[in-house]
């Protein structure tokens, strides 16, 4: 069974993440930040340019005339949607990979995402892009797990998809931590503002007293929109019954009754989101 010792050399192993996308992350962060400051990153970096122009130019857009310059493309896309491509091409390498359970972690933080966003608009609409952003990272600790042999990672996943044990009990008790650990360790190697760091951290088990504000905000958003796509069934072999949003939610500000609407707004956006999506992390 690998130790903390052999997460520790597997995510130093990992490669960095590059300077423009923590540049993305930084600017689509800052809740001041436009459309100018992010052009400027995308045009200094050749692969982000052209990713943004074949989504601009796909059919799901079918732009009239063919898209040739960013500009035209961010204007096309307009800002919010711009952000969230740049954030997938800064992840994707490490997310989405092929395989059943890697497809079905994929599914899983894409949904993950989608609600992040939709709990925080309805409570903290500054950080909306912050809380997506930790939505697709927060298991990215899986992805570590799963690429390393002697974990026999599979196999707790099938135990999970089968028997609806919670995963990160799985974990804990076969390693002795959990995805949720890893997922920090990766988060730091990244340099990812601490924010970030903290959610991916405690989006299981208990929240830290020690947290600042702006970390607990974010981890409850975070939690919450974890359970909203187990709920939902993303990612998983069938729904996650829940009969008490209230008790899910730790009440960031929401009575229950509340949190049951934004569940169903976060199924309204998803339908809606979701072709898009796969384009912008074509």
């Amino acid at each position: 069974m690998p130790s903390v010792i052999d997460i520790a050399r597997e995510v130093k192993a990992l490669p960095a993440m590059s300077v423009t996308a923590q540049r993305v992350i930084e600017i689509t962060h800052n809740p001041r930040a436009n459309a100018a400051g992010l052009q400027d990153v995308i045009l200094y970096d050749q692969a982000l340019s052209t990713h943004l122009l074949r989504v601009a130019n796909s059919p799901f857009y079918s732009p009239r005339v063919p898209v040739t310059e960013v500009q035209r493309a961010v204007v096309l896309l307009g800002f919010e949607q711009v952000k969230k491509i740049c954030i997938f091409y800064a992840t994707k390498g490490i997310l989405k990979r092929p395989g059943l359970a890697e497809t079905l972690l994929w599914e899983h933080s894409l949904g993950t995402s989608i609600a992040a966003r939709v709990v925080a608009e309805h409570w903290q609409p500054d950080i909306a892009a912050q809380a997506f952003t930790a939505g697709l990272l927060h298991d990215v600790g899986k992805s570590v797990l799963m690429g390393i042999p002697e974990a026999d990672y599979e196999s707790l996943l099938r135990t999970f998809y089968n028997e609806s044990i919670p995963l990160a009990e799985l974990e804990r008790d076969r390693y002795g931590f959990d995805h949720a650990y890893v997922g920090a360790q990766v988060s730091l190697h990244w340099k990812l503002p601490q924010v970030l760091v903290k959610a991916i951290a405690h989006h299981h088990g208990e929240v830290p007293a020690d947290l600042t504000q702006d970390q607990t905000d974010l981890t409850r958003i975070l939690r919450l929109a974890n359970r909203f796509a187990h709920a939902a069934g993303i990612g998983r072999r069938e729904p996650l019954a829940t009969s008490d949003w209230g008790a899910v939610a730790e009440n960031p500000g929401f009575p229950g009754a509340a949190v049951a609407g934004i569940f169903d707004h976060f199924m309204h956006e998803y339908e809606q989101e979701r072709a898009r999506m796969d384009v912008a992390a074509m």
